[in-house]
């Protein structure tokens, strides 16, 4: 399955992010899934187009950035004391 056939399973825009295609993903696979009442044959396709779409998509920004950066982008800010220090303090030693 290529890309453009695996995004009009999905039912996604060719630019769609990963986000995106999970969420939509997620959504069908409620609908379509053989313990929900689904068929197992448009289910793999299901599947085959979500891991294609995926494997195509853009990639996010890398998880060094994500751990530090909030979703505007500003640095978050780092406590001035340490978790040992602050525990000195509220014990009072």
């Amino acid at each position: 399955m290529d890309g453009t056939s695996a995004q009009r399973v999905l039912g996604l825009a060719p630019d769609a992010s990963r986000s995106t295609i999970r969420k939509t993903f997620h959504q069908l696979a409620k609908r379509h899934h053989p313990d929900r009442g689904g068929d197992a044959a448009s289910f793999r396709l299901l599947h085959d187009a979500y891991t294609t779409a995926l494997a195509e998509a853009r990639p996010g920004p890398p998880a060094h950035a994500r751990r530090f950066f909030t979703v505007t982008s500003e640095p978050r800010r780092r406590p001035s004391r340490s978790f040992a220090e602050e525990l000195r303090m509220a014990m009072g030693l």
